[in-house]
């Protein structure tokens, strides 16, 4: 009985090991990223969606965004070269992508792309793009759901590209589009698949416990941390910021979005009701559902005759949420990934100055990491490593702001006299 109890106590006392829960958060990120990046995660059911992609046919079934800038070369295999027209305008190539029949949940987009010259603009969007569109019912760009397959700027040799994007959602239509924003240069394409897939149940068990294993993580961390804040309320402060930080990680995109212009909405409304003085407030109506652009646009140069009008419309065309030149994606939003580690950082080495600063750093590293790694396994999310890179430079810059303030009190306090 005294053994049984000593191995208890000593399990006991390994599990209160912050080292442990370190080690544990390594190896359930590795398996993750190992996991979610498997070739037999996927499963091709249908092993052609469209047709046409070879460009055999010229540009049967594509359109292109008015003004010129998209020829196809006449070579073996068939190259389309998209030149770039400035940074107010947008050379697209694109295709409708049908709703499906159910069989698969999922599309792998892949094609082979290449770069010459191309010049960034200052906007993140403005480069050479391929990407799956979705669009909701009223033909509004929904642009936190899956949909970049490749972003390319400079000159590169020929890379093959690809990507699984699932399907659903709030997704009413999708557009399979290539475009370049780019001061100059020019997108070279060739080789384009679009298949039809879906998830392995091998895959989607495996999801499941780790799932499963990452909230039993989770839960052990935070019934450690709060035996260990006690009536501290600094260190109650870092456990709610960093749950705050875990759950915005985390949190499917559309419900976290929701949720935003959710609340966006309410402030709106309110200020609306606080200065219509007594006077009613209507909502106001949706706008009209942006035309398709594939019901008139011009095929491929240099494979049909021209439109009738190639400048009438452009304006209007502009103008569309769907394939405008308003092709801005999430932003970037690297900045709030230092600012909330920043802030986290601060309150962790305030709240546990008592304790190794390094061991603080590398816990808070950590924990950035298991978030991206949890995003591998979420539908609307994906790890980034500039994301990772954001949220270390963060936690550093927070560390050094506490460990400065730190150093500053220390020197104001007036010398200790001994007897």
């Amino acid at each position: 009985m005294t053994r049984l109890e000593s191995l208890t106590g000593r399990l006991w006392a390994g599990c209160r090991c912050w080292h442990a829960g370190i080690l544990a958060a390594v190896v359930l990120g590795v398996l993750t990223l190992f996991v979610s990046q498997a070739s037999g995660r996927y499963r091709v059911v249908v092993p052609k969606l469209l047709g046409n992609l070879d460009f055999a046919n010229g540009g049967a079934g594509w359109f292109v965004s008015p003004g010129g800038g998209v020829k196809l070369l006449d070579t073996t295999p068939r190259i389309v070269t998209l030149s770039a027209r400035g940074t107010r305008r947008t050379v697209l190539l694109g295709r409708r992508l049908g709703a499906g029949d159910g069989s698969y949940d999922h599309v792998r987009i892949g094609a082979d792309l290449r770069a010459q010259a191309l010049v960034a603009g200052t906007a993140p969007w403005q480069r050479a793009n391929l990407a799956l569109v979705s669009l909701d019912a009223r033909g509004k760009r929904l642009w936190y759901w899956p949909q970049q397959i490749a972003a390319i700027t400079g000159t590169t040799f020929w890379h093959r590209y690809q990507r699984s994007i699932p399907l659903g959602g709030p997704a009413a239509s999708r557009l399979l589009v290539a475009y370049v924003t780019a001061r100059s240069g020019r997108l070279l394409i060739r080789d384009l698949t679009v298949q039809g897939v879906a998830e392995s149940t091998t895959y989607r068990w495996l999801d499941r416990g780790l799932m499963g294993a990452w909230a039993l993580l989770a839960l052990w961390a935070t019934v450690m941390l709060a035996r260990r804040a006690r009536r501290r309320p600094t260190r109650w402060l870092a456990l709610l910021c960093a749950g705050l930080i875990v759950a915005a990680g985390i949190t499917p995109q559309p419900r976290f979005r929701d949720e935003l212009d959710l609340g966006w909405r309410v402030l709106a409304a309110a200020r609306e009701l606080l200065s219509a003085e007594g006077h009613s407030v209507t909502v106001a109506s949706s706008p009209v559902p942006a035309r398709s652009p594939s019901r008139r646009s011009p095929p491929v140069a240099g494979t049909a005759g021209r439109a009738r009008d190639p400048r009438a419309g452009a304006e209007r065309r502009s103008r569309s949420p769907a394939l405008g030149t308003d092709f801005r994606w999430a932003g970037s939003d690297k900045w709030t990934h230092v600012a909330g580690f920043l802030v986290l950082a601060l309150l962790v080495l305030i709240a546990y100055r008592q304790h190794s600063a390094i061991g603080c750093i590398v816990a808070l590293t950590t924990l950035g990491g298991s978030i991206e790694a949890l995003q591998a396994l979420s539908i609307t999310r994906e790890p980034e490593w500039l994301d990772f890179g954001s949220d270390i430079a963060g936690i550093l810059l927070g560390a050094a702001i506490a460990l400065g303030l730190s150093a500053a009190m220390r020197a104001r306090r007036p010398p200790v006299v001994s007897s």
